[in-house]
């Protein structure tokens, strides 16, 4: 009776099989969470870019902004 064996190594190989499929789809899931990660880094990278770039021109606005006497 080979039938009780063959059961056992198609339940065994569907077993394999979903925990393999499940394993694809947490390691998708991990690298779409690294993914996003790195994608808001380097926003918030270029936010402080920005930050810093308007403020440096904020400053040097200060600096040359000279009252104008008008003179009829």
């Amino acid at each position: 009776m080979n039938t009780g064996d063959e059961i056992d190594a198609a339940a065994a190989a569907d077993a394999a099989a979903a925990a393999a499929a499940e394993d694809e789809q947490l390691q998708q899931l991990q690298q779409q969470e690294m993914q996003q990660q790195q994608q808001q880094e380097m926003q918030q990278q270029q936010q402080q870019q920005l930050l810093q770039q308007l403020q440096h021109l904020l400053h040097q606005e200060h600096e040359y902004i000279l009252p104008v006497s008008v003179s009829y």
